[in-house]
């Protein structure tokens, strides 16, 4: 372990709950916080939520703060068997080969299905167990799938994150390992936990095997007595029933450093006629002051798996177990670093062109603000080409009255026979655009005015016919189209003549002299 990291470890059982919040360093570990209570008569022991939003009031009661989690795993919920399986004739079990083998080992341990089921492994010396060098030795163990299921429920219900596992019985070798390695044999290890007594047996530093009593920790010295005579009975089952070392079983450790454990040890060694000692914590391991010392003799074994976690030794975890060396990781590692080559190009292509693309943008917006403003200024020029054109053309249309008034003069009678009381002339101009072919848009096209001139023309006359003979000299002249303005009368005439021409018609084209002889 390279780096400190802050840690839970867990023990559940059906009657109590324990946990210590830890620090842990490569220097050692230092636990800053503990509870250990038992399980309220209202909480379903098979219940993983109920049971784990207990623990997570008790967790918030005792200060502990959230962090990864280290389940301690007992040795009744686990298949434990010591395998010994042969080397062949390169001398070594390849990894895979090995995993393989041992999985199917176990798998016919189960007396349930082994789908699911986490299996994992720890390597053995060769003298613990028996010194062969042509067999290859390993301590397996396998944790029913319901029973992993059962405890990631209860994690989640406690708001911990399930980080490792360990074994009991590994936690609490992993302290006797200092005792135990002064023998020549092997060294047994009971442990005296809450609800039972684990009996290990440890050969060369490791543990081999062991096999658990339910014996809950006496509560009263009336009830002690009791105990260790079980845990005498069960300890000499043990040693008859468990393989020790090939010098065989020499020395007995409880793991605990109160009466309780003084006193186990003590008529243990009496029992097995070997030496038993108790081992407390190593200086590596800081405990609380507050804490009792039947609570850390109880919860020893914690102790120990936080003190694997900081040296880093390999133990059985059925979170991560072992698994076979993967000989396709450098084709997979190298498609994906080619595949992460694609990407930073694509990515960098990518860039780049959406930075032309943005580059683009701008240019297509800075040109349609632009074509706005010019299509502005466009529609307002053709406004004004369009005013302009209608002007010039309304006054293109120059009338030469006085020609007028001297040809309306020549066709009227004779100042004797009749004279004017009224004579009014108006123009009128309608200019009009007449596209330059079907469809073209303006100004492809030409302006022209179409001027109107009116006289309006009434006075006195000495006879009716008089009066028609005007009027009819006015209709044969060319330039004039001639409405009445009122009904005829004997000694009057009110005449319009309407003319489109500026000028009149020349006079060769008109019609022949007044025969009144008017001027």
């Amino acid at each position: 372990m390279s780096q400190t990291r802050a840690w839970i470890a867990v023990e559940i059982d059906a009657r109590r709950f324990s946990a210590l919040g830890a620090v842990v360093s490569p220097a050692g570990v230092d636990v800053r916080a503990w509870c250990s209570a038992p399980r309220p008569e209202d909480v379903p022991a098979d219940d993983a939520e109920a049971m784990g939003a207990w623990a997570a009031r008790e967790l918030d009661a005792a200060g502990i703060r959230r962090a990864p989690a280290l389940v301690c795993v007992p040795r009744s919920d686990v298949v434990l068997k010591t395998i010994s399986l042969p080397r062949g004739d390169a001398g070594q079990i390849a990894p895979a080969e090995l995993l393989a083998m041992v999985r199917l080992q176990m798998s016919r341990q189960l007396t349930v299905m082994a789908e699911g089921a986490p299996i994992d492994f720890a390597d053995l010396s060769a003298r613990a167990a028996g010194g062969d060098p042509s067999q290859q030795h390993v301590l397996a163990a396998a944790l029913p799938a319901d029973r992993m299921a059962w405890m990631r429920r209860w994690c989640d219900a406690a708001g911990l994150k399930l980080a490792g596992t360990g074994l009991r019985s590994v936690g609490a070798a992993g302290l006797a390992v200092g005792v135990a390695s002064r023998s020549a044999g092997s060294a047994l290890v009971v442990t005296l936990g809450p609800s039972a007594v684990e009996f290990g047996v440890v050969c060369d530093a490791c543990l081999t095997s062991a096999r658990a009593a339910d014996l809950p920790r006496p509560t009263s010295r009336e009830q002690a007595e009791g105990f260790i005579e079980r845990v005498l009975v069960e300890a000499r089952r043990t040693a008859m029933a468990l393989k020790p070392g090939p010098a065989g079983l020499d020395v007995a450790v409880v793991v605990g450093d109160d009466p309780l454990s003084h006193a186990v040890a003590t008529r243990l060694g009496e029992a097995l006629g070997a030496p038993a000692s108790t081992v407390g914590l190593p200086p590596t391991v800081g405990a609380p002051a507050s804490m009792p010392d039947d609570v850390r003799a109880a919860l020893a074994p914690l102790f120990g798996l936080l003190a694997d976690r900081a040296v880093a030794r390999a133990t059985v975890d059925f979170v991560n177990p072992r698994r076979a060396p993967d000989r396709r990781a450098r084709i997979r590692q190298l498609g994906l670093a080619a595949l992460f080559a694609l990407i930073v190009l694509g990515g960098a292509a990518y860039l780049v062109a959406d930075r032309r693309l943005a580059a683009l943008d701008r240019e297509i917006a800075a040109l349609a603000e632009q074509h706005r403003t010019l299509s502005g200024e466009y529609a307002r020029h053709l406004l004004d080409h369009a005013r302009l054109s209608h002007a010039e053309a309304w006054t293109s249309g120059r009338v030469d009255w006085i020609a007028h008034l001297r040809r309306v003069s020549d066709l009227a009678p004779d100042p004797g026979q009749g004279k004017f009381e009224a004579l009014s002339g108006v123009l009128r101009s309608n200019p009009v655009y007449t596209p330059r072919a079907r469809g073209a848009r303006y100004p492809d096209g030409a302006w022209s005015a179409l001027p109107q001139i009116t006289f309006d023309m009434a006075g006195k006359v000495a006879s009716r016919a008089i009066a028609a003979g005007f009027r009819g000299r006015l209709v044969a002249d060319a330039s004039y189209r001639v409405e009445s303005g009122s009904p005829d009368v004997d000694d009057r005439f009110d005449l319009t003549a309407i003319s489109s021409s500026p000028r009149p018609v020349a006079p060769a084209e008109t019609a022949p002299a007044n025969p009144e002889g008017g001027p």
